[in-house]
């Protein structure tokens, strides 16, 4: 099977001593290419924590990781950056859209820091927006958008770099139901049209009945495996 992440192993704790928060403890995970997963859990139980060490925003203690073929430990800070900007999608809960940009702006600006031609990466922002159902919107800034085209935006950010793996926080976390709707069929047809593999955390029930797998956390580590 074609896995696009792998996790073997991998520990992270926070703080020392009697303080010290085992946030992952020895987590093994694999998600192929086109799949969709998604991680449950009460709050405290190690999702996001292990979402952020798949996105290379944080570092295991121990244990490794591979996006693609690339073992993230053997990069150094440089290389890590390039490996989010090329191969990595991130998705958060509150959008983090540029407001002084406009939705093409904000779509192609990940591509114009890779040295994209900025010609190329509009080109490439109209073709995503238009993919999303926002070809009318590609000059509004955020403050003229609903929370769901928000949120369509920034999947379509997180796509323009045509990544392996798509990582999303919480993605329907502040929408309504509608919009929520919305965002789980773009992520669940993103897997589908490109093969980019999701990874989504979340405490909403009706995304993890999208998921082909759902992962259950409980205190740092993978309680539970299911195939849908």
């Amino acid at each position: 099977m074609n896995f696009v992440v792998r996790a073997r192993d991998v520990h992270r704790t926070y703080g020392h001593g009697a303080t010290a928060v085992n946030a992952v403890r020895g987590v093994s995970v694999s998600v192929a290419r086109g799949e969709l997963v998604a991680v449950v859990g009460p709050s405290g139980s190690g999702k996001s924590t292990l979402l952020h060490l798949l996105a290379t925003l944080d570092r295991p203690d121990s244990g490794e990781i591979w996006i693609g073929d690339t073992k993230v430990s053997e990069l150094d800070d440089t290389g890590r950056t390039q490996l989010r900007r090329t191969k990595i999608g991130l998705v958060f809960q509150f959008f983090n859209l540029l407001p002084l940009l406009s939705a093409r702006e904000n779509v192609a600006l990940p591509l114009f820091l890779a040295g994209v031609r900025l010609a190329d990466a509009e080109a490439r922002a109209d073709e995503l927006l238009a993919s999303v159902g926002l070809a009318a919107r590609a000059e509004h800034k955020p403050d003229a958008m609903s929370g769901g085209e928000m949120q369509r935006v920034a999947v379509a950010r997180a796509l323009a770099p045509r990544p392996l793996v798509l990582l999303a926080d919480e993605p329907t976390g502040n929408l309504d139901s509608a919009s929520s709707e919305s965002v789980l069929s773009l992520l669940r047809s993103t897997t589908q049209d490109s093969g980019c593999a999701v990874v989504m955390v979340t405490h909403d029930p009706r995304a993890a009945a999208v998921a082909d797998r759902v992962l259950e956390f409980k205190d740092g580590k993978i309680s539970g495996d299911c195939a849908d």
